[in-house]
């Protein structure tokens, strides 16, 4: 599971300190590579995006008005005033960052009401904040030694070519330049330009834009669903389409957002199996839970036909069917089990000795062992892997994607509606 990186909160202070590197926000395993096509932004920033990367959105024609340095020592200022035109979109000046008002030698203002100034010694820490900041759409104002070995400032805007996030280096990374003796303003990698990291700046070797613009992560999304791309599990394997092509799982308030990783509620449930089932107009046309009501409601009449044929009962001894609710996965596993048995008439009884090999088999309910166990015997749901073993959660919740998965393997493969 994806985590979010949190938000660089505005510093008042001057000060910078030394911090713990933030979380990651890694790229999926399986990024794909770019397709020609699909490089439309990056190319506007004037490069192509290799595999497995990601670049800031910017126009490239707004960089170049902001130019390359002309003054002595003003490379910071360029840097900074690159960063400040990518997130505002409006061309900002190096002498903005210039107590002397581009008078004379260059004399950096304090940054600190625009950039997370950060003091950070450990070649790995800088690279991984790098990394994170690209992530979230931060451009990044670096300190850095040129190969004639003077220091000298660059935007870091992008990376490419990550395997592996905890193993970075300068080649990953993708830079604006201003240094004046280039013929161009369009973005080189941090190696192309003979450029190392530098330490030793008391207000920041690493100064982080507060600011944020859109990112290109090259990943090119899939045909019915805007959130959805290829590389993600759910996508190449075909799940996402098939759902979509069959008319079981729409996007989200009929938008192309499907939402895979949205936890599933049991309203959403009762609903994708009452369209496999063809959306049958069910026998009753009074409410049979007291809080299913709304006639108006997405999953009223799903709700009802889930009773009726036994699908799906109450809440415990209650007569509430909480729709809003997240279902469990052993919630999920009675559901289709019981749809498999009084909807498709299906024989769904199962020993369950193929739930030995879940590392926590016996955690899963008694009430939900018998329809866990047809579901694992028929691969509908299967175990969760992961570096202990494979688990069933069964109190875990299920989310959207996992749903889709469910109810493809049910709908095309063991019913053979495909």
């Amino acid at each position: 599971m994806v985590s979010s990186l949190p938000c660089y909160s505005k510093r008042v202070a001057a000060t910078a300190c030394t911090v713990a590197l933030v979380s990651a926000l890694s790229l999926p395993a399986a990024a794909l590579a770019m397709t020609p096509g699909s490089a439309a932004d990056a190319g506007a920033s004037g490069i192509e995006l290799q595999s497995k990367g990601c670049m800031l959105k910017f126009d490239q024609a707004l960089i170049d008005q902001v130019g390359l340095q002309h003054a002595s020592g003003a490379c910071l200022g360029y840097a900074a005033a690159y960063a400040s035109t990518i997130t505002s979109g409006e061309v900002r000046s190096w002498v903005d960052y210039d107590n002397n008002k581009g008078q004379g030698s260059f004399f950096g203002k304090n940054m600190t009401d625009e950039f997370d100034c950060r003091v950070i010694n450990s070649e790995s820490e800088v690279l991984r904040t790098l990394y994170d900041a690209v992530n979230e759409g931060h451009p990044v104002v670096l300190y850095v030694t040129t190969k004639s070995n003077s220091q000298h400032w660059v935007t870091v805007v992008g990376y490419e070519n990550v395997d592996d996030p905890d193993n970075l280096t300068t080649d990953n990374f993708i830079v604006l330049d201003p240094d004046s003796a280039r013929q161009s303003t369009e973005p080189e990698s941090l190696s192309a330009r003979g450029l190392t990291l530098r330490f030793g700046d008391w207000m920041g070797n690493v100064r982080i834009s507060y600011a944020s613009a859109g990112v290109d992560d090259g990943r090119v999304p899939s045909e019915h669903f805007s959130d959805c791309y290829y590389g993600d599990w759910y996508v190449d394997a075909g799940v996402i389409d098939y759902v979509y092509d069959h008319g079981l799982i729409t996007g989200i308030g009929g938008t192309t957002r499907f939402d895979p990783d949205g936890k599933l509620t049991r309203g959403q449930a009762a609903t994708i199996l009452y369209r496999m089932a063809g959306s049958p107009a069910p026998s009753a046309d009074e409410p049979q839970f007291s809080d299913v009501t709304d006639p108006g409601a997405f999953y009223y009449n799903a709700v009802l036909w889930a009773r009726e044929k036994g699908v799906a009962k109450g809440m415990g001894d209650s007569n509430t069917f909480a729709p809003e609710a997240y279902v469990t996965r052993e919630q999920l596993a009675v559901m289709i089990c019981n749809y498999a048995a009084n909807v498709a008439g299906l024989n769904a009884a199962s020993n369950g000795e193929a739930l030995s090999s879940l590392a926590d088999a016996a955690t899963i309910s008694s009430w939900a062992q018998p329809s866990f166990g047809w579901c694992f015997d028929e691969g509908i749901i299967t175990g969760q892997v992961s570096a202990s073993g494979s688990f069933a959660n069964p109190q875990n919740t299920a989310t959207r994607a996992e749903m889709a998965k469910i109810v493809t393997v049910l709908h095309r493969d063991v019913l053979a509606l495909g």
